[in-house]
């Protein structure tokens, strides 16, 4: 009896250190998904959009609407002034499909551990948080010169409205994509809204951004205000 009694707690304590051994294990072999196929920045990968816009005019008091093609192409990788690699985002247009491209400007994005970043027109946009969750919250303009930028650019507190859910756009099937409601403001002057929706594997799949102004009249209705646009870009194809 004085035997067995002796050996329980060693038999105890080594089963002890193996459920600490094998939950260590499994700790180990737990990997976190940042999800970065949100955004490939594979050389060659592109994507077209159909774009619609309507640009209130102040000065004639009219409205004119365009519609043309965009398409962004990641070009190279080069290494950006604060060392990080960084890849070059060629946009082109046309006025449609009947046309050839012509290079419109040159953007850029760099893929940290964290965060999607794109250089639009030399100012620095914060576009996506990795690994994406619902409701997350940022301020994606947070290295907007708003000296040098438009005023409907400042303070904007960008939220992943949804994450990871199935969506058709332009007759296309995506099994995961994020929507990002960039701002959503209205004063009694001013109305902005911006909204990006990325897939897996694709990109930006679509975005929406209106920017109005009443300026000394707000009794005006925000269907004719006085100057502003707005902005729809949506996926027409993509590729490798």
């Amino acid at each position: 009896m004085t035997k067995a009694f002796s050996e329980t707690p060693v038999f105890v304590a080594l089963a002890f250190c193996m459920a600490i051994f094998s939950s260590c294990e499994k700790t180990e072999d737990v990997v976190l998904d940042f999800k970065y196929e949100y955004y490939p920045n594979q050389i060659g990968h592109f994507v077209i959009y159909d774009v619609d816009s309507i640009v209130f005019d102040d000065f004639t008091e009219t409205s004119d609407t365009f519609q043309y093609q965009k398409k962004y192409v990641v070009d190279s990788s080069f290494i950006d002034g604060s060392g990080r690699e960084a890849f070059k985002l060629l946009r082109y247009h046309r006025a449609d499909s009947s046309q050839g491209w012509v290079l419109s400007d040159v953007w850029s994005l760099v893929i940290t551990t964290t965060t999607l970043e794109v250089n639009e027109e030399n100012q620095r946009f914060v576009k996506l948080l990795f690994p994406p969750k619902e409701d997350q919250a940022w301020m994606g303009n947070q290295y907007v010169d708003i000296i040098d930028a438009n005023w409907y650019l400042e303070d904007w507190e960008y939220t992943n409205t949804t994450v990871d859910v199935s969506e058709t756009i332009n007759g296309m099937q995506f099994d995961s994509t994020i929507t990002v409601t960039q701002q959503d403001y209205e004063s009694l002057i001013e109305k902005v809204n911006s909204v990006e929706k990325y897939a897996k594997n694709v990109g930006m799949v679509y975005k929406y951004f209106l920017a109005l102004e009443k300026n000394g009249d707000i009794t005006r209705p925000w269907t004719n205000p006085e100057s502003g646009f707005i902005l729809t870009m949506t996926i027409n194809s993509y590729g490798n």
